[in-house]
Order: C-alpha cells, then structure tokens, then sequence
C-alpha cells in the first residue's frame, strides 16, 4: 500500500487491507509525516489523520494496560458531529442515550470545549457542568 493520505484512508475505510496491513501502514505514516497526537482525557491517544472544511480523519489508539483518566468526570460523551468508525483490532459498543434531567441523584452532563485547534500543545480544554440527568437507554 503507497504512503499517502487518500490511498491509506480509502483503503482502511473500503476494508481493501487486512488489520496489520492498516496498522503497520497508520504507524509508519505517523512515523514518517510527524502527525499530531494527543492523549484524551479518557486514557486513549488521538492522532489527527486527515482535516478539512467538510470532515476530520483520526487514529484513536487504546492502550492494553489501564488507561489513565484526566480531567473527565464522565465516561459517557457524545460528538458535536457524525462520527463513523472502523475497528481495526478489539471492539466498539455505541449506545444510544437520551439524557434527562432529574432533581436529585443522576449525573452530571458536561460540555467540553478548547480555546483554540485542539491538536496544537498548548490549546487548553474547558468542561462546563450543565444539568445533572438520568441516562434512559
């Protein structure tokens, strides 16, 4: 498979490789274009693949050993925009809930947000509490 961005993410999302062709392929474009990587406050590293006006492309790689939560109270997040993925090696679970609100118990729902590219060093996050809701499933 060529080095370039269109050739490996066509190939990866079409399924035209097998799982270390994809990750032999990922690692050593990472290696070889210096991408940007960061490791999110849930324990897992982001590297940013590919980004335009219209979509962004990202390697999420999660450790074998315990991950080490920062900064995140909450394990359950949504996305401000259609995410599709491609399991390269281990599983995904995507469930579906509708938040609602509560007076007592529940849990915090929070929104995130960064002061600038989220991929750049020093870019800080901000987390706002929002209400305090019950997931329903």
């Amino acid at each position: 498979m060529p080095h370039d961005r269109t050739s490996i993410l066509s190939s990866i999302i079409s399924n035209d490789c097998s799982v270390d062709e994809a990750m032999g392929e990922i690692r050593d474009w990472l290696a070889e274009q210096n991408l940007p990587c960061l490791r999110h406050p849930h324990g897992f590293y982001v590297a940013l693949l590919a980004r335009d006006d219209d979509e962004e492309w990202r390697f999420h790689l999660w450790p074998k050993e315990q991950r080490i939560i920062t900064g995140m109270p909450a394990f359950i997040h949504t996305h401000d925009c259609h995410v599709a993925s491609r399991v390269l090696a281990g599983r995904l679970t995507n469930i579906t809930y509708e938040a609602i609100e509560v007076p007592i118990g529940g849990a915090p729902l929070y929104r995130v947000g960064y002061s600038a590219d989220r991929y750049l060093g020093d870019t800080k996050n901000w987390i706002e509490k929002l209400v305090t809701c019950s997931p329903e499933m």
